[in-house]
């Protein structure tokens, strides 16, 4: 969920901390948002899905970090 008006970057890295893909690279308006990952390129194993959104109104920052387990 985007409570305001923010820049977003979500980014996927591998077990090694390189990144492998960028998922959403922009500025969104509030709301709730389903975003729909192709792994089908990737191997099985263990990545990390980096979320940060800046807000556009005032300094607000809101950091978020998931660990994923990709299996085929």
């Amino acid at each position: 969920f985007i409570p305001q008006l923010s820049d977003v970057n979500i980014e996927l890295f591998n077990s090694l901390g390189e990144k492998v893909k960028n998922l959403v690279s922009s500025t969104l308006n509030p709301g709730k948002y389903k975003i729909n990952f192709n792994g089908e390129n990737l191997s099985s194993g263990i990545y990390f899905c980096n979320f940060t959104a800046k807000s556009k109104i005032g300094s607000k920052e809101h950091k978020s970090n998931i660990k994923l387990l990709l299996l085929k």
